[in-house]
C-alpha cells in the first residue's frame, strides 16, 4: 500500500472542514483530561507546549483556560487552522504537519498528541510516532483503541476508516521514551454529528525522554 503524503493527508482534512463546522464534528466539546493528576504533572505552565493536529483550536482554548500560557497549535490543514484563527484569535496557531514541524527542526518541553494517533495509517504509524519524539522531550498521546488492533469505521473522512493502533505498538516505536503515566479513558462522541450519544475508549500515555 502506497504511503499517504503531507499533501493527501491536507486535502482529506480540508475536505472535513468544508464539509462541517467545528461544533458539528464527532471531536467537539471532547476536552484534554487537563485535571488529570499525572497529566498536570507532566505539564508545568510555564512549558513550551505544542499541540499536534489542533485543527480548529479547541485543546489549544483549553489549556490557555486552563493558566497554560506557551501554547501553539499546529494542524497541516489551512482550513482548520483558519477555523481556530477566527475562534481564538489571541492564541498562537500555525499551518504545519507533525512530521513537517520535527523535520524543520521545532522542539518543544512538551508535545500534546490528542484524538489524532487513529487517523494516522498503519504503514504511516513509526514515522508519526518518530516526529512525536523528535520534537518534545515529554510527549502526551491520547488515541481510541480497543483491546485489538482493527480498522474501524469512521464517517468523517473520505476513506471511511480510522485505526485502532495496538498499545504495544505505539510503545515500541517510541524506544527512547519511558511510560510515566497510562490512562484508560471514556469518550462520548458530540450528538451533533452522531444523532446520539456514543461512548469509545482509548489510552493516554505520557512519555518521557530517558
Amino acid at each position: 500500500m502506497t504511503m499517504s503524503t503531507d499533501a493527501d493527508d491536507r486535502a482529506v482534512w480540508d475536505s472535513v472542514y468544508d464539509r462541517w463546522s467545528p461544533e458539528e464534528l464527532p471531536w467537539f466539546g471532547v476536552t484534554f483530561p487537563v485535571d488529570l493528576a499525572e497529566a498536570h504533572s507532566m505539564v508545568g505552565k510555564l512549558s513550551r507546549v505544542l499541540v499536534t493536529g489542533c485543527g480548529a483550536g479547541d485543546v489549544v482554548a483549553q489549556l490557555f483556560d486552563a493558566g497554560y500560557r506557551n501554547v501553539i497549535g499546529a494542524d497541516l490543514s489551512a482550513k482548520g487552522i483558519a477555523h481556530a484563527r477566527r475562534r481564538f484569535g489571541d492564541r498562537c496557531f500555525v499551518v504545519g504537519s507533525t512530521e513537517g514541524l520535527a523535520a524543520s527542526g521545532w522542539h518543544v518541553d512538551v508535545v500534546l498528541d490528542w484524538l489524532v494517533l487513529h487517523h494516522i495509517t498503519p504503514e504511516r504509524l513509526i514515522a508519526y510516532l518518530s516526529a512525536l519524539a523528535c520534537l518534545g522531550d515529554t510527549v502526551l498521546v491520547g488515541w481510541l483503541c480497543g483491546d485489538v488492533e482493527q480498522t474501524v469505521p469512521s464517517s468523517v473522512k473520505p476513506d471511511g476508516v480510522v485505526y485502532w493502533h495496538a498499545l504495544e505498538r505505539v510503545l515500541s516505536a517510541m524506544p527512547r521514551h519511558a511510560v510515566r503515566m497510562s490512562h484508560r479513558f471514556d469518550i462520548a462522541i458530540n450528538p451533533a454529528f452522531a444523532g446520539l450519544a456514543i461512548h469509545q475508549g482509548g489510552v493516554l500515555l505520557g512519555l518521557q525522554r530517558v
